[in-house]
């Protein structure tokens, strides 16, 4: 064995470990470490120790293209948080918020431009073949919890049995261990990787598996929103490859703007009380939502004078008990609407500008540098859509990371080259 194959495999073993202790980390008993009175949950400072091993990398075999396009992808993939924290700190300006105010609601952010960072790194050390690592990380995360909840919920046979129930009721009866599953985090990024691999398959022995995979554990870990963000995902992908190039220019942009749209008439529609209304005439079990959503319409106002809260508002009234969970609090414990959140915290203006960055503007960048790329970035985008209806995904780590590995790991050696090509400082 040469002495570059011993330092790939030593390479390889140590972000394998780090990555899937990140991906397991929500399910040990103690989140976190306190340091100075802040809390820091494990899976960040796992995320953490991966980039600081493509940092250390990068000191010792500078790879300048490929950090280069990097930072572009990443600030592009970043541009909804970051515009989260300055929209946020005008209304903490005007509202003269109290520091602690401030610095717990920007980490909101924080902690996601660290997923992407995350996955940055992941592709810096391996190149594309970091969208695959990437995937068996979360496969091994998913499996010590599996396994763990085995031999303490009755074994194996409780296992099948349990899941056997939870597909048949269509995850309407969940047992202990199916529960514990679930609240892994990982089914919406099982889900971005089904679309992947079934709409970017190459027909490559790693490429099945990789799906066989991913498909295995998004149906351990089954959650209705997760199939209906598949679904819609695979469809708007399908659309795409199936349209000629300057139709799927003109779709993307059509279909983001739709996108907006929609997302501010749902506000309305919650707002309006149209919406739980809506929900009862079809008969639709909202799982206690539809009720915490009615308490929330007191925390904002449907008007473009209404400029926001500032980022971690509504967890606080949350915590302080100000905003009612219902008698569904201890189920849903959190508010489980990305849209609506958005909208108290980021206000009227921002809300719009939010949508745009999220749903069309980053889309088109990717889409301006290659074709293949511009699908991906929108197909991922359609399945987080259909997903902020009724979860807390778009701030969640672990959906985080795959996303953005998935949005820039594609045909990434090829886009360095190009990168060389373009800019004649490289």
């Amino acid at each position: 064995m040469t002495w570059e194959k011993i330092k790939k495999g030593t390479l390889f073993t140590i972000y394998m470990v780090l990555a899937a202790l990140m991906y397991n980390a929500l399910d040990w008993s103690s989140g976190g470490v306190t340091i100075g009175g802040f809390t820091f949950m494990y899976m960040y400072l796992f995320g953490m120790g991966i980039i600081g091993i493509a940092l250390l990398a990068f000191l010792v075999d500078p790879r300048v293209p490929r950090a280069w396009l990097l930072m572009k992808y990443v600030m592009w993939i970043c541009m909804p948080f970051l515009l989260n924290i300055f929209i946020s700190l005008i209304v903490w300006v005007i509202d003269r918020s109290a520091p602690n105010v401030i610095i717990r609601g920007t980490f909101f952010s924080v902690y996601q431009i660290l997923a992407v960072m995350t996955a940055a790194s992941t592709l810096y050390l391996f190149g594309d073949k970091g969208i695959v690592y990437n995937l068996i990380a979360l496969v091994l995360g998913s499996s010590i919890t599996m396994v763990s909840a085995m031999l303490e919920g009755g074994g194996a046979g409780e296992f099948v049995s349990q899941f056997i129930t939870l597909i048949v009721s269509g995850a309407m009866d969940t047992g202990v261990m199916m529960r514990r599953m679930e609240m892994t985090g990982h089914t919406y990024a099982f889900g971005m990787y089904i679309v992947y691999f079934i709409l970017f398959n190459k027909g490559r022995r790693r490429d099945i598996l990789a799906l066989a995979a991913a498909a295995l554990f998004f149906v351990v870990e089954f959650k209705r929103s997760a199939l209906l963000a598949l679904i819609a995902a695979m469809m708007a992908g399908v659309v795409l490859r199936a349209a000629r190039d300057g139709v799927r220019k003109i779709f993307v942009s059509l279909g983001g703007l739709l996108l907006v749209l929609v997302g501010f008439v749902y506000i309305w529609m919650i707002k309006s009380g149209f919406y739980e209304m809506l929900m009862d005439l079809l008969g639709v079990d909202t799982m206690g939502r539809a009720l915490v959503y009615t308490n929330a319409s007191s925390l904002y106002e449907f008007s473009p004078f209404y400029l926001g809260q500032g980022l971690g508002y509504v967890s606080k009234m949350i915590q302080t008990g100000e905003l009612d969970l219902g008698i569904s609090g201890s189920i849903l414990g959190d508010l489980h609407n990305d849209f609506l959140r958005q909208f108290i915290e980021q206000g009227f203006w921002g809300y719009l500008l939010w949508l745009l960055a999220m749903f069309v503007l980053r889309v088109r960048l990717f889409l301006s540098r290659d074709t293949t790329l511009g699908i991906i970035a929108f197909t991922i985008s359609v399945f987080l859509f259909v997903t902020f209806f009724s979860e807390n995904m778009y701030f969640l780590f672990y959906g985080n990371v795959p996303m953005a590995v998935l949005m820039m790991g594609h045909h990434f050696e090829e886009q360095i080259e190009k990168e060389r090509e373009t800019s004649t400082w490289l």
